[in-house]
């Protein structure tokens, strides 16, 4: 009996040491491949192929070269003729990539059969991939309703109630064009011309100014809008120019399934609103609140033209000489517009993979590498998928000129 216990003890001390050290190679971890990515649309039709090496590979990175000859796209089984894009002088690409352009008259169109296959020539696997171009989306209607604190409510109805296996991509785009003028300004007449002066009036510039920005379709103003989020409330690419773009949002396409729409169709969503920090109404800080000594004392502003010493500071602007010119605001307009997509299941699914993969802390933090948690890339990573577009007219929702702006 005692031998019997001694051996069972002897057997869980090795499992217990063999469970404390448990082996996690970073040494050629997966082999390489070839990524392409592939989006297909009405508006573009360019793609991008890589060479992928194996992850946390020791020594130098290979030099991997892509022939045209073995690289092949068609649409409804027709060959289509393609060029290599060569990167511009200063221009950051990925190493061992091509970007390739496809000659196709009008792009390409719904219900086409869309193929790309891509030859690893020994180093990587063959790789294809196909997708099929979805129909056009179809909007119904747009309504825009001024929000109490600024802001607007932006109702985006579709022609047809949204069914299960629909996708869509929905960008929001803000214009804003305000117009302005400077005008020379004199110490005797601030702010007005000489009439004595004839070539006074030449010096008057008028500028007109365009500033457009994207913003993401989302639906949060307020914290009662807290009680009905989702992460599907935030999902959202950077898709810009026929391809997902990596780092900062600055082009937000929001994820849509059938579920973020009511039964009519309409995904409501706001623009340009500030978050109403309503919950801090009313909110007051106890008067026994002890601050240190010295720390709310706010210095007094030392005399314009004086250090704090007293003393003059010629680098010190003095606040009685006048601008040498002033600016007058004339107008501005703010007009929105929206950039409607509907994409295939798999574009979708990779979309709504890579929104999922910020929140991968394992691979944020360095412990794993990152992975794709979707692909059709038969032999290889990446995505081929189609999508279709239509944009609405821009409306404008603010329009403001003359004393209104005083």
């Amino acid at each position: 009996m005692k031998k019997i216990l001694h051996t069972c003890a002897l057997l869980l001390s090795l499992a217990a040491l063999a469970a404390c050290e448990i082996p996690f190679a970073l040494d050629n971890v997966s082999e390489p491949c070839i990524y392409v990515q592939f989006i297909p649309s009405n508006e573009y039709a360019t793609a991008l192929v890589a060479y992928a090496e194996p992850a946390f590979k020791k020594g130098t990175a290979s030099t991997y070269t892509f022939d045209a000859s073995e690289i092949s796209v068609s649409a409804d089984g027709k060959q289509l003729p393609f060029e290599f894009v060569e990167p511009e002088e200063g221009e950051l690409y990925m190493l061992n990539s091509r970007t390739l352009r496809i000659h196709k008259d009008g792009c390409f169109k719904p219900g086409e059969k869309v193929e790309l296959a891509v030859r690893g020539h020994g180093k990587a696997p063959d790789v294809h991939a196909r997708t099929t171009m979805p129909p056009a989306p179809e909007i119904g209607s747009v309504t825009i309703t001024p929000l109490e604190k600024g802001g607007h409510t932006v109702a985006l109805k579709m022609s047809a109630p949204v069914k299960d296996g629909e996708y869509y991509g929905l960008k929001a785009v803000i214009r804003e064009t305000v117009v302005s003028f400077t005008m020379p300004s004199f110490p005797s007449f601030p702010g007005i011309l000489p009439s004595d002066l004839p070539d006074i009036p030449s010096l008057i510039q008028l500028d007109t100014t365009v500033y457009v920005r994207y913003e993401m379709a989302g639906q949060l103003a307020s914290t009662a809008d807290l009680n009905s989020l989702d992460l599907d409330a935030f999902a959202n690419v950077n898709y810009s120019e026929g391809f997902m773009q990596g780092g900062y949002s600055s082009q937000p396409m929001m994820l849509l399934s059938s579920r973020q729409f009511s039964d009519d169709g309409t995904y409501s969503f706001y623009m340009d609103a500030a978050f109403d920090f309503d919950f801090l109404e009313g909110l007051e800080l106890p008067e026994d609140l002890d601050v240190p000594e010295g720390e709310g004392d706010t210095p007094a502003a030392a005399p314009a033209g004086e250090d704090d010493d007293g003393e003059d500071d010629p680098d010190k602007p003095d606040d009685d000489v006048p601008p040498l010119s002033e600016y007058i605001l004339v107008s501005r307009k703010t007009e929105y517009r929206l950039e409607v997509f509907r994409l295939s299941e798999e574009l979708f699914n990779y979309c709504k993979a890579q929104y999922l993969s910020n929140f991968d802390m394992l691979s944020n933090f360095g412990v794993s590498p990152p992975n794709f948690t979707y692909s059709n890339i038969v032999g290889g990573i990446g995505i081929t998928g189609g999508l279709t577009s239509a944009v609405t007219p821009w409306y404008v929702v603010e329009e403001i000129s003359g004393d209104d702006l005083k």
